[in-house]
């Protein structure tokens, strides 16, 4: 799961964690921190360490699927309360070799759900000093309309390819696809 990721590579819970347990895990680890790291969101920095140092550990010998991510980080997905009563996005990446391949999730079907979400999201980024986006609104009418129980998954044929060929640039491989 995401969070035993976290547990293990970094020693902090990600579902209970603050900035300030953050940033000592990413000086612990030396991942740098951008300048404006504090006025981040947990979210922002939990990424942060993903990236900058937990996820070149994945999927090593063997591919590896990280599931059940913070529902904040899940805004499409469908979400379920776990046993601990922590509310879990259904939502997955595919590793392979520490990159990440795949990202899918469990589609939203709720339109007011999504809607709630939409606007929950751009309050967050006014908060942050950031614009808010235009909301969706074919999807929503979509959703009012009825969708089917399904899951949404996105492969990077770029990634597939840099670890077919063994190559550390996408660049190196995003030539050869895009030529």
């Amino acid at each position: 799961t995401y969070r035993q990721v976290f547990l293990d590579s970094a020693a902090i819970d990600p579902f209970d964690t603050s900035l300030a347990e953050i940033r000592a895990a990413c000086e612990r680890l030396s991942v740098p921190l951008p300048s404006d790291f504090a006025t981040g969101t947990i979210d922002d920095a939990l990424d942060l360490l993903l990236v900058g140092h937990l996820e070149a550990s994945l999927g090593h010998p063997t591919p590896l699927f990280v599931h059940d991510y913070p529902a904040s980080q899940a805004a499409l997905a469908r979400t379920r309360t776990h046993p601990d009563g922590t509310v879990i996005g259904e939502r997955f990446e595919l590793y392979s070799k520490g990159i990440e391949l795949a990202n899918g999730y469990h589609e939203l079907g709720d339109s007011t759900e999504q809607r709630a979400r939409f606007e929950a999201a751009n309050r967050t980024r006014e908060e942050s000093g950031r614009s808010p986006l235009p909301i969706d609104e074919p999807l929503i009418e979509s959703l009012g309309n009825g969708f089917p129980h399904c899951a949404g998954v996105a492969l990077g044929l770029d990634r597939l390819m840099m670890v077919a060929t063994g190559t550390k640039e996408i660049g190196d491989v995003r030539r050869f696809l895009f030529d």
